[in-house]
């Protein structure tokens, strides 16, 4: 049984990327745990509470953790799918990391929409998806699981790929019938160096379809690839997490020059770690 986390703040972009989920894995046995952290321990100069905490704010929360719960039960097959919650009073990569050491999780889902209603990571989101060593799947507010049937893997061929990493990648392109893609991005540089070449191989040897590699040019990461994907649209955009540089670019700084973002275009992130 696979176990996935979902993370939530009650909003409706966590309603959307837990319905999301549930889509994704409609037919997968899965055990769900809906994950709240308290901000008790974020907000600057407030001193911690006992644990657990027992403020009027918590209670309220831990009563909507539990609504929330109970909207998710009724997307889920009883018989495939269990599911539980967890209020966490920890600061939350802390809060994460225990739940996917302590519960095996396989997969982190979280929202995406800032502060200002736009479909972008907020602090929180940024902070946990590179320091909590857990595959993510980021969600945008109207992204829709079969639009479109790819997921297209984004890489320079600069960093090598552990097979943990393939595995992942390659089983979620299975259960959601996708068509894997390697979308190899060159600022005008055809040319391989040893090193990419080497790992270009190692992906060719992964996937085993010729077909599958396409390259796309540009001095702008975000500006080709939201070129490409009005003329080729993408189901799942796949990220390496410790490509760092794909990550700045296509994930944490806002786009300029009339380009939407990846989560403007309602894209979701299958962002991986090692």
């Amino acid at each position: 049984m696979r176990k996935i986390l979902i993370a939530t703040d009650f909003s409706e972009s966590a309603a959307q990327a837990a319905s999301f989920a549930a889509n994704c894995f409609a037919n997968e046995a899965v055990h769900y745990h809906l994950v709240y952290v308290s901000d008790c321990h974020v907000k600057p100069g407030r001193k911690q509470p006992k644990l657990p905490c027992k403020g009027e704010k918590c209670g309220a929360n831990r009563i909507k953790l539990q609504q929330f719960h109970q909207n998710f039960q009724k997307l889920l097959n009883p018989k495939l799918h269990r599911s539980d919650v967890f209020f966490v009073d920890l600061p939350p990569v802390e809060a994460l990391r225990k739940q996917v050491i302590e519960h095996q999780i396989e997969l982190i889902v979280i929202g995406c929409c800032g502060p200002d209603k736009k479909p972008q990571l907020g602090r929180f989101a940024q902070d946990v998806i590179i320091r909590v060593q857990c595959p993510f799947l980021i969600v945008p507010p109207r992204a829709e699981i079969g639009t479109n049937n790819s997921l297209a893997f984004a890489t320079n061929f600069n960093n090598n790929y552990q097979s943990s990493v393939m595995n992942t990648l390659t089983d979620f392109a299975t259960t959601n019938d996708l068509k894997l893609k390697i979308l190899h991005f060159s600022k005008n540089n055809p040319d391989l160096n040893a090193i990419q070449n080497a790992n270009r191989e190692f992906l060719n040897e992964f996937i085993e379809d010729p077909q599958a590699f396409t390259e796309i040019k540009g001095g702008a990461l975000y500006a080709a690839l939201d070129e490409y994907q009005q003329q080729h649209p993408i189901g799942i955009l796949g990220l390496l997490a410790k490509n760092r540089s794909f990550c700045e670019q296509l994930l944490f700084k806002p786009t300029s020059n009339g380009h939407a973002s990846v989560f403007e275009n309602q894209l979701p992130v299958l962002l991986l770690h090692e």
